[in-house]
């Protein structure tokens, strides 16, 4: 007789109680037909309900925490597709924005994601489009919901640059026909090629797999530290934007219920994510969103700058688009052909140039922080470079990143000035051999002024 697997014995391979292997993807909520499980928004990870567990193994066998088989995703994306080594699989590359300059301007970068979005329920492609929005109960929190309203989209424009389980929509979807398009970051992707794979139906209700190009995500704690720094409490907040004060590429910036808004400087908060780094994210390889049908990121080409500015001579945002499958390039070319979008085709060298440090980071600094991590995930098919590029630079910044997340160091940031803390970054980087690129340059002229 089979043994039973609970997510007891999950909690054990996440590695213990606070469970660091777990980035808080929302799948195993999702497929809970129990509903054992919830979400504690706040802490980020699944709260257990052990009287209702009937020890299914559902969620251990997708947790994408504990384990991923790129093997088994790789074969997912073969056929026709150019395969670049950074990359991974594509069919063609491309530079953009939204023909809407208020999209494009709200957007973290170049508002693709969101017209693209707006442009799949405009045509009735889908049934709705799956995003985060605030909590309904804490509204300084975000979940994800199905979103049919094309205002609703529009204020759901930028990342959002804290946990969210998306992925626990999968129990709305239970619920609803139609098929739908949702955005993910490369992890939660993941999560949801298995179960379509394995045949899950909810999962496949979900046609159009848009992906966010990711180097990091961030701790609840990292808005918290924001609001301390403007003096508001949560209970004050109904909406929060990661990319929103100031010109592009925009702050943290926080809505009040009274109607204000207060934020942070870019420059003030762009080094938090070295603080607030949830642990999962510092062993994951995927920069790029390689499982997404597209994937989308900042553009931070130097040749951009002068093409598109504000009334203050700052450049509006451009968009570096990746389309992987026949799904994701016929979207985008459709709303190309209705005016919807820009697109510039590029070759996979100029996607590269605009993140020389965060591809170093990812895919080569992975093997080095894998390699010092107290728990690990099991990658099955991940493929070593043949040699580790800056390899004490990556040693090194892997300290900075343990000794990020302490308690004291935590408490040394929130007690120290802000421009103390901006001078310590800047000589980080300028002893490390940061090399700046389009972002930089803006941040400074910002700066400056």
């Amino acid at each position: 007789m089979k043994a039973k697997i609970g997510f007891l014995d999950l909690i054990k391979r996440l590695g213990g109680e606070k469970m660091p292997l777990c980035n808080f993807c929302g799948t195993c909520i999702g497929l809970c037909s129990q509903k054992a499980l919830y979400a504690d928004y706040e802490k980020g990870r699944p709260v257990f309900i052990k009287e209702r567990c009937n020890s299914c193994g559902v969620c251990y066998k997708n947790c994408q925490g504990i384990e991923v088989d790129f093997d088994a995703l790789n074969a997912m994306f073969t056929g026709k597709e150019t395969c670049d080594k950074f990359l991974g699989s594509y069919k063609e590359c491309y530079l953009g924005h939204s023909t809407d300059d208020m999209i494009r301007q709200k957007g973290s970068s170049g508002g693709l994601v969101t017209q693209l979005l707006i442009h799949l329920v405009e045509k009735k492609l889908v049934s709705g489009v799956i995003i985060p929005r605030p909590n309904p109960e804490k509204k300084w929190l975000f979940k994800p919901a199905i979103v049919q309203d094309i205002e609703e989209i529009k204020k759901s424009s930028q990342s959002k640059y804290c946990l969210i389980p998306t992925n626990e929509i999968l129990q709305g979807l239970k619920k609803v026909r139609g098929e739908y398009a949702i955005v993910l970051l490369p992890c939660q992707v993941h999560s949801i090629r298995k179960l379509q794979a394995d045949g899950n139906r909810d999962a496949l209700k979900l046609t159009y797999v848009l992906g966010l190009i990711c180097g990091h995500n961030m701790e609840y704690e990292a808005s918290v530290f924001g609001m301390k720094r403007v003096n508001i409490s949560k209970e004050q907040v109904v909406d929060i934007k990661f990319r929103d004060h100031g010109s592009w590429p925009g702050g943290l910036s926080f809505l009040l219920e009274n109607g204000e808004k207060r934020g942070i400087n870019f420059f003030h908060y762009h080094y938090l994510n070295a603080v607030y780094l949830p642990y999962r994210c510092r062993i994951c390889p995927d920069y790029y969103g390689n499982y997404a049908d597209i994937s989308f990121g900042d553009s931070w080409l130097m040749r951009l700058l002068g093409k598109g500015v504000d009334d203050t001579g700052i450049p509006l945002g451009w968009s570096s688009i990746i389309a992987r499958t026949d799904t994701g390039l016929k979207l985008l070319k459709d709303a190309l052909k209705k005016k919807k979008i820009f697109l510039e085709k590029v070759d996979p060298s100029e996607i590269n140039e605009s993140f020389p440090f965060n591809i170093s980071y990812k895919l080569s600094g992975f093997f080095i922080r894998h390699a010092y991590a107290l728990h690990k995930p099991e990658f099955r098919g991940l493929e070593r470079p043949e040699k580790i590029e800056r390899r004490l630079y990556h040693f090194v910044y892997n300290l900075v990143l343990i000794l990020g997340s302490t308690t004291a160091f935590r408490i040394f940031i929130n007690a120290m000035p802000l421009n103390f803390l901006l001078f310590l970054i800047k000589n980080f980087k300028r002893l490390m051999g940061y090399r700046p690129n389009a972002r930089d340059v803006v941040v400074k002229y910002r700066e400056k002024q």
